[in-house]
């Protein structure tokens, strides 16, 4: 019996950090961008312009399996790649990063997500923090939240005198500043609550990815939150 060796080296990490998300991809007809039979990660997929829709995760040895994973979602090590990025490409949930740990998104000291067994509203319908977010979520130097947001029904503890407000997706979290003595609210620009006592610990109502928050305290502006990043989950 024959056996082919096929020397593929070290296996590239093309990744600036463990979040992405990724599709299976046949790669087929990929293969005038093989060497040896093997086409390397960081390859762009179809190609590396307009139409491309991803990278390639790992290398694929063709006449071994033809089948690939494609990131479609995360932050790219630029450096690992077989080539630059054209100026053509256009892949919007993926960013292209040079090495450079400081260059990655950081988690904020503004504010952190609440802790998971928490019950963050007590009262009627009361719900804890597991049932309406993701362990992983996070809050990002730029505001930006990061998770997964849980489909809530029954939170009449939320608001009592309003049953449109008690199901929906929410947002728990916690201020990490100094306190203060009043704080307002700002969703989308326009003020929801004005003036009201200090609390850190906060649950927002959150309608949809374009949904944007911004907490004051005492005239300043301590937070502001975005959910472009976020996941919805029905």
């Amino acid at each position: 019996m024959k056996f082919k060796k096929t020397d593929i080296g070290q296996p590239v990490n093309i990744l600036a950090n463990d979040h992405y998300a990724a599709i299976n991809y046949d790669c087929s007809e990929l293969g005038e961008k093989a060497k040896d039979g093997v086409i390397p990660a960081g390859t762009f997929v179809p190609a590396n312009g307009a139409t491309a829709i991803g990278v390639l995760l790992n290398d694929v040895v063709l006449e071994e399996n033809p089948n690939g994973a494609v990131v479609v979602h995360g932050f790219i090590d630029k450096s690992k790649l077989p080539e630059e990025p054209d100026e053509a490409v256009d892949i919007k949930q993926i960013t292209f990063l040079p090495f450079d740990e400081g260059a990655l998104p950081k988690e904020t000291d503004k504010a952190t997500v609440m802790p998971q067994d928490n019950e963050p509203i007590k009262g009627e319908g009361a719900k804890k923090v597991s049932e309406m977010i993701s362990p992983d979520t996070k809050i990002l130097d730029d505001g930006s939240v990061e998770g997964t947001l849980y489909k809530v029904d029954g939170f009449k503890a939320f608001n009592t005198n309003n049953a449109a407000e008690q199901s929906g997706h929410f947002f728990p979290f916690t201020l990490s500043g100094e306190p203060g003595s009043k704080m307002t609210f700002k969703k989308n620009g326009v003020e929801s609550k004005k003036d009201i006592d200090y609390d850190k610990d906060i649950v927002f109502r959150v309608e949809d990815k374009q949904t944007k928050f911004e907490v004051t305290v005492d005239g300043n502006s301590v937070i502001r939150l975005n959910f472009e990043k976020a996941t919805f989950q029905e």
